[in-house]
């Protein structure tokens, strides 16, 4: 009877796993989409306006500044997973790398991403 116990109770934190790993790849899916759909976009804007090359690159800046912008007023799932997979970026001070304003700092992250806040 205890074995069956130990056995359903194994089942339930298996499923719940599962539960939650299918979770993190569904935000990790919808944010890869995003982005994709965001580059694709930006490109096509690019090739239409026919910018120079260093007009071309001031804009695609602007517009990913402008993705980030709009994931963090109106999908904070994914505005905070960008910030996880630009966490290196924003720590050694690269955080415009990642469309994110230069001046973004490790306690802005922590801000938005609930996890541990180890000194840095």
């Amino acid at each position: 009877m205890e074995l069956n116990l130990m056995k359903d109770e194994y089942l339930i934190v298996c499923d719940n796993i599962k539960e939650e790993m299918s979770q993190k790849d569904m935000i990790k899916r919808r944010l890869l989409k995003s982005y994709l759909k965001h580059i694709k976009e930006t490109a096509e804007e690019v090739k239409r306006l026919h910018l120079c090359q260093c007009r071309e690159i001031e804009f695609m800046s602007n517009a990913g500044i402008k993705w980030v912008e709009n994931l963090k007023n109106n999908d904070p799932e994914l505005f905070v997973e960008w910030l996880k997979k630009n966490k290196n970026r924003i720590m050694t001070g690269r955080s415009e790398l990642g469309n994110l304003p230069s001046d973004f700092t490790m306690d802005d992250y922590y801000f938005y991403v609930k996890e541990e806040c180890l000194a840095y």
